[in-house]
C-alpha cells in the first residue's frame, strides 16, 4: 500500500472517530466577555515603603457593586473618574458594606464555572493587571480560607461529580503549563526530564492543541491538588521592588470534562483558569538582567494582548469581520477560542488601591472598559454516543472497504462487476443476489 494513501487513510480514520463529538447547540445568553474588578488591600512592600515610598493613600472608591471611582490627587480639578463593571469585589478593608472574601467569589463566579462545565459549556476566566495587585492571589490564593478560585473550583467539581444519579460517569483530564519568555513549560512534566519545545497547533476538528503538553487523567479532588502543587512549585517567580512573589510567566491550568447520564447525550467541557503575570515599569521593579528580559517579555505578550481585545472590540462595533493578531504570542494564540469563539469567559480586573499606582490603575479600568465590548459565542457541547457510534461503524466498514479495494485491486475490480451487474438486472446479478 502506497505511503501517502495509508497517510490519507489515517488521517480520515482520526476525522471520524473525532466527528460530532463537539456538535453543539447555540445558547441563549449574553454574548459579551463578563468582566469584574477586584481592589485588594494595602501590601507589606507599600506599607513599608519599598513600592510607594512608605506612602499609602486610598485613591479607589466603590459606591456600588457595579461601579469603582478613581481619585486623582494630584489634580484638584479633576474629577474622580467612573467606571461601571458586571460585578466589583471590595477587598480592601473589612469594614466596607461590599466586602468580598475569597468565598464571595467562589459563590458568584466560580459556581457559575462548574455549573456551566457539567452542562457542557466552555469557561475560560483570566486575571488581568499590574504586577503586584493581587491576580495570583485571586486564582491560587493561600491556605485553608484563603485558597483562591483554582482550588475551591476543583473541590466544587468533584462534589457535583458525587450528586450524579446512579448510572451517570465521568472523565476528568488536566493540564498545568507556563509562558515564560515566549516558551511553553509543561508544569506537569517530572522534574529530572528533558524540557521539551512545546508549540501551538491548530487542528480542522479539535481546534487549538498543544502536541506533548500532559494531560493527566484524575479521578479524586486530592489527585488534582496535588498536581497544583506541584506545578506551582515548578512555576516561575522572583522578587522585585514592586512584589516580592512577582510571577514571571503567565500561568494557565485547564481541565476537560466528559459527563455522561442515563439516556442523555454525553456532555464535554474544557476550562481554563489562567492566572496572567502583570505588567510592569522596570524602572519601578529596578529589575535587571534576567528579571529586565522576562519584564521585557511579559510586556511584549501583553501588548499582543490589548491589541487583539482592541480589534475584537472594534469589530464589535462595526460588525466588520476582525482580523486580530492571535499568533503574534502565545498566550493569545492559546486564548483565542476563549476570547472571541465557543466559550463562557470571565476577566478578573486586579486593581492596586495606593494612588502610588494611579496610572497603572487608570490603564487597567480603561483597558477592562474594552474587553466589556468582545463578544464570545458559547455553545453546549453535547453528543449522542449512541448515533456516533452507528456513524462511526458505519464510516469504519466503509473505509475497509476502500483498504481492502487498494490492497487487491482484482478483488475490487469483481466487486465493482458485480455490483454493475446487479443495478443492470442481469442473470448473473440474480443469481449472485441468491447466493
Amino acid at each position: 500500500m502506497p505511503p501517502s494513501a495509508l497517510s490519507k487513510l489515517q488521517s480520515a480514520v482520526t476525522q471520524v472517530k473525532q466527528v460530532n463529538v463537539l456538535k453543539s447547540t447555540q445558547v441563549e445568553d449574553s454574548p459579551a466577555i463578563k468582566v469584574c474588578v477586584r481592589v485588594r488591600p494595602f501590601i507589606k512592600e507599600e506599607v513599608e515603603g519599598q513600592r510607594s515610598g512608605g506612602e499609602c493613600k486610598l485613591c479607589i472608591d466603590m459606591p456600588s457593586e457595579t461601579q469603582v471611582r478613581i481619585l486623582n490627587f494630584d489634580d484638584p480639578d479633576d474629577d474622580s473618574r467612573a467606571f461601571e463593571f458586571d460585578r466589583c469585589y471590595w477587598s480592601h478593608s473589612k469594614d466596607h458594606p461590599f466586602f468580598a472574601t475569597q468565598e464571595t467569589l467562589q459563590t458568584e463566579l466560580g459556581e457559575i464555572m462548574l455549573e456551566h462545565a457539567m452542562n457542557g459549556f466552555n469557561n475560560c476566566i483570566f486575571a488581568y493587571g499590574q504586577t503586584g495587585s493581587g491576580k495570583s492571589y485571586s486564582v491560587l490564593g493561600g491556605k485553608d480560607e484563603e485558597r483562591g478560585l483554582l482550588p475551591r473550583v476543583v473541590e466544587g467539581l468533584f462534589d457535583h461529580f458525587a450528586k450524579l444519579p446512579q448510572g451517570a460517569t465521568y472523565k476528568t483530564l488536566v493540564a498545568f503549563m507556563e509562558i515564560y519568555n515566549e516558551q511553553i513549560r509543561d508544569l506537569l512534566a517530572p522534574a529530572d526530564s528533558e524540557i521539551k519545545k512545546l508549540e501551538v497547533k491548530q487542528h480542522p476538528v479539535l481546534g487549538t492543541i498543544i502536541p506533548g503538553l500532559t494531560e493527566a487523567a484524575v479521578a479524586s479532588c486530592e489527585e488534582v491538588l496535588n498536581l497544583v502543587d506541584y506545578g506551582t512549585q515548578m512555576r516561575h517567580v522572583s522578587a522585585t521592588a514592586m512584589n516580592a512573589t512577582s510571577s514571571r510567566s503567565h500561568c494557565i491550568f485547564t481541565f476537560k470534562t466528559s459527563l455522561t447520564e442515563p439516556d442523555q447525550p454525553s456532555k464535554v467541557s474544557q476550562t481554563h483558569l489562567v492566572d496572567l503575570a502583570g505588567s510592569e515599569r522596570a524602572g519601578r521593579t529596578k529589575a535587571t538582567g534576567d528579571r529586565l528580559k522576562e519584564g521585557a517579555a511579559i510586556n511584549q505578550s501583553l501588548s499582543t494582548l490589548a491589541r487583539v481585545i482592541s480589534e475584537l472590540a472594534k469589530s464589535a462595533k462595526t460588525k466588520k469581520k476582525p482580523n486580530p493578531p492571535f499568533r503574534e504570542s502565545k498566550l493569545t494564540y492559546i486564548l483565542k477560542e476563549s476570547l472571541c469563539g465557543n466559550s463562557k469567559t470571565v476577566m478578573m480586573a486586579a486593581i492596586s488601591p495606593n494612588f502610588t499606582d494611579y496610572d497603572e490603575t487608570l490603564s487597567t479600568l480603561k483597558f477592562s472598559q474594552s474587553v466589556k465590548q468582545v463578544q464570545t459565542k458559547a455553545v453546549q457541547n453535547a453528543v449522542n454516543m449512541s448515533s456516533v457510534e452507528a456513524q462511526l461503524r458505519a464510516e469504519l466498514n466503509a473505509l475497509k472497504s476502500q483498504l481492502q479495494a487498494i490492497q487487491d485491486p482484482q478483488a475490487s475490480d469483481e466487486l465493482s462487476f458485480l455490483k454493475r451487474q446487479d443495478r443492470e438486472g442481469g442473470c448473473f446479478g440474480l443469481c449472485h443476489t441468491g447466493i
